[in-house]
């Protein structure tokens, strides 16, 4: 559950109102349209469809579902299908995207684990969606992701993050937690040198 409140716009417009100041609707309208141009660069797009099953390496688990174990496409937008072969998509395993150019990764609410060094050293990706059902972050998941700026965790379904799983994300700044995380392991957001917030 993020706990985020943002009364800085409100604050500013009291004291405008106070002071007797007025604030033109060319400088709002301006504001308005840098910040959606600043929006429309920073955030997934909501349109992008699902990348095609050809774009991933897997393996059909005994359990009867999907474990992504490598990415083979060419796209740096990226949105992990939820079935695949009519199984749902439950784990990306280990080293899966490694050393990748990504940029952005939206994982559908199937995915529970996110595995071991499965986005290490991906160097452009600067947002990920983990989706509602995940559980755990494992050892290293994203390690030396520098372009990482803001990661969101408070699915409820979260409950654990690993060993070093953000670690030397030199750019994180932002963390949401949710209120079911029972463990936070050890050097999880070590050398994490920009981070000033935790929610």
């Amino acid at each position: 559950m993020r706990k985020h409140v943002f009364i800085l716009g409100a604050l500013v417009l009291l004291l405008f109102s106070m002071s007797g100041c007025e604030i033109t609707p060319p400088d709002i309208e301006q504001n308005s349209e840098q910040n959606t141009e600043e929006d429309t660069e920073q955030n997934i797009p909501e349109t992008l469809p699902e990348n095609p099953v050809s774009d991933f390496e897997y393996n059909v688990r005994e359990q009867g579902d999907i474990i992504i174990t490598k990415y083979i496409g060419t796209e740096k937008n990226v949105v992990v299908p939820a079935m695949i072969e009519g199984m749902p998509v439950k784990y990306i395993g280990e080293s899966a995207f490694e050393e990748s150019d990504i940029e952005t990764v939206v994982l559908p609410d199937t995915i529970e684990s996110v595995g071991i060094a499965a986005f290490s050293h991906c160097q452009n990706l600067r947002q990920i969606e983990l989706g509602s059902g995940i559980t755990i972050i494992q050892w290293l998941a994203f390690v030396d992701c520098d372009s990482l700026t803001s990661i969101d965790l408070s699915a409820d379904t979260m409950q654990t993050i690993q060993f070093r799983a953000f670690s030397s994300c030199e750019n994180l700044t932002e963390v949401f937690f949710g209120d079911n995380i029972t463990l936070i392991d050890d050097e999880a957001f070590m050398n994490c040198k920009s981070l000033k917030e935790v929610c």
